[in-house]
Parts: structure tokens; sequence; C-alpha cells
């Protein structure tokens, strides 16, 4: 999704290529992300639409490295205000039929991810108090964890689960990640460590760039599964690991400690044997740390948690009315 969740001054260094994505290497001041301001908000725009790195959008949107370079980052242009929705629409309105930009990946940003940020920034404005409640009061009583050594880990990607914690570093350090590693983020979260989504919204909230409340609230409440409308995601940090970063090597470069240990290790450490442990010259538990709580097996009960919890009359009662109060008329939902 376009933005999912400040620019001007913020403590990290973009990683964003260079020339050779389209975009003139900034002279940064240290401790400077993405450079702000309308100027530089539209030469990414430019180099998104006319340099090349649109190309492959769809096939890179998923992936935590490449999703830097292809994905548009525009995101915090657009909600510093640097950019206006209207300025974006009309300059990606000239690349129709481009060969620069092709037809799937302009109609995959346009249609789909320019749509759905309007849709959430309107959401939160017609009921705004999901920045603080859930938006579907059926969930009031639900019960959350609260091991704050669990949210310390999880905060700063220690948790032992390598796909959470490289995500996480990189966020910390950059202030970017690509959507489906930010919901992965709160599923492992809210899902495998039962925390609280309110517990995980202001370390989010601070880390990214690009934090615009119609964005994020709406889409922390609907990957955390306490909506009772939207389709339950529970992400398995393993298999997003093996599918996204196949030869590991988002992986090595936030977590050096397990550089040593090649795939499917590297995403799975703790299924390392004694033997193998050696092999490798890696200690479990002492050069990177053993997983917070049993992986499959709180997948596992998550699921059943969840989907018991959105069967739930007061659940079902709340789901109504929210179809009712910012869904079009006629709209169908699962």
């Amino acid at each position: 999704m376009v933005a999912w969740y400040c620019l001007g001054t913020h403590p990290r260094l973009d990683r964003m290529g260079g020339e050779a994505q389209g975009v003139p290497r900034p002279e940064r001041e240290a401790g400077v992300a993405q450079t702000g301001g309308p100027t530089w908000g539209h030469r990414y725009l430019r180099s998104f639409l006319e340099g090349g790195r649109g190309r492959g959008y769809m096939a890179h949107i998923s992936k935590p490295e490449s999703a830097r370079t292809h994905c548009s980052r525009l995101s915090p242009y657009l909600a510093w205000g640097n950019l206006s929705l209207k300025q974006v629409v009309r300059a990606l309105s000239t690349t129709q039929g481009s060969k620069i930009l092709p037809a799937r990946d302009a109609r995959a940003f346009a249609r789909s991810r320019l749509r759905w940020r309007e849709h959430f920034v309107q959401k939160f404005e017609s009921e705004s108090r999901m920045e603080f409640e859930h938006i579907n009061r059926g969930y009031d009583h639900q019960e959350f964890s609260q091991n704050s050594a669990h949210l310390d880990a999880w905060k700063t990607g220690n948790t032992g689960v390598p796909m959470v914690d490289a995500c996480m570093r990189s966020l910390n350090a950059t202030g970017y990640l690509n959507f489906r590693m930010r919901a992965m983020l709160v599923s492992y979260g809210c899902h495998v460590l039962n925390l609280h989504w309110k517990d995980l919204s202001a370390h989010l909230a601070q880390q990214f760039l690009d934090f615009e409340p119609g964005i994020h609230y709406p889409q922390l409440q609907m990957q955390a599964a306490v909506t009772g409308v939207n389709t339950v995601r529970v992400y398995n940090p393993v298999k997003q690991a093996e599918e996204q970063d196949p030869q590991g090597e988002f992986l090595a470069q936030w977590i050096p400690e397990l550089a040593a240990l090649p795939m499917p290790f590297r995403a799975a450490p703790w299924t390392l044997t004694e033997l193998d442990g050696v092999a490798f010259g890696f200690a479990r538990g002492t050069d990177y740390p053993e997983p917070l709580v049993d992986l499959k097996k709180a997948l596992s009960e998550a699921r059943i948690r969840l989907y018991g919890a959105k069967k739930r009359p007061e659940v079902r009662a709340e789901k109504a009315r929210i179809l009712e109060t910012h869904v079009a008329p006629g709209r169908r939902f699962s």
C-alpha cells in the first residue's frame, strides 16, 4: 500500500539507491532519511513514473529489500503535504501506455494503492475514536498479554524470529518498511505474542517516516484482526522469509550474527541441531536469542482465538454497524 502509516529531520539514513534508480544521489546531512520538501517529492515521483523505478512494481512490492527501490516511496511526501494526491494522479495520467511504467504496474499503483489510501483516511475521519479504541466494540473484553519483556523484544528486533527482527531493525534504522512486512510485524506482535495493538501503535508511529493517522490506525486494527469485518491474516514469519527473501540476503544484512548460516537455518535458527551449530560456528541462544515463544504452537492458538472471536454475537453485531457506516451500499464483504 502506498502509505501505511514524517519527514524532515529524522535520525536515520535513507538507503534508497542513487542515480542507478533514476534519482540523483542527494547531498544528505548526517541523520536525515528521505530528503524532505516538494522538490525531492517531485524527484521521487518522476523517478518512479519516468525513470524506471516503477517497472516491476507488482513483482517487488512484497519483498523487503527490492521494494525500497521499486515502490514509489511517495508516502512521506503525501503525508507531510509536500505532494498532493492530485499532483500524483495527474503525473500518472501522463504516463498511461508508457513502456517505462507498464500498464499493470500503473493500474496497481493508482486503482489499488492510491484509492485504498484515501478510503482509509476517510474511514478514520468518520470514526476517529479508533486511535484509542477498537472500532469493533465487540473486542473490548478480549484478553491480551501484558508481557513487557515481549513488547521490548519486539520493539528492538530481538524476538528470536529472524524475519521479524530483521524487519524491525531495518525499520528502526531507516524509517521505511514495505507494506507486507509492516503487516507481518503487527501480526507477530498481536497474534503470536497476543499483545494489544495499542501497545504496538506508538512505537510504529514514531518509526514510520510516512506516519499518517488516517492510514495508521485503521490498518493497525485491520492487521490485528479486531475489526470483525476484514479477513483474518496470520503471517508465518518463516514462510515470509522463504518466499520474500529466499537467498536470505535481507536477513544477513540486518542480522549479521546469522550471516554464517545458510538458508533455511538463517530463517529458523532454532531448527539447528547441536552438531549443525558446531559446523557453522553458531551457538543457539548465545549468538542470537531463542524465540520468545513456540512459533508453531502460538500461530495455531492465534488462529483458533481470532476465528472464534469473530463469531461472537457482539462482534457480529458491531460488524453490521461498521459496514453500514463505512462501506458503500450494496458492496459485499466476506
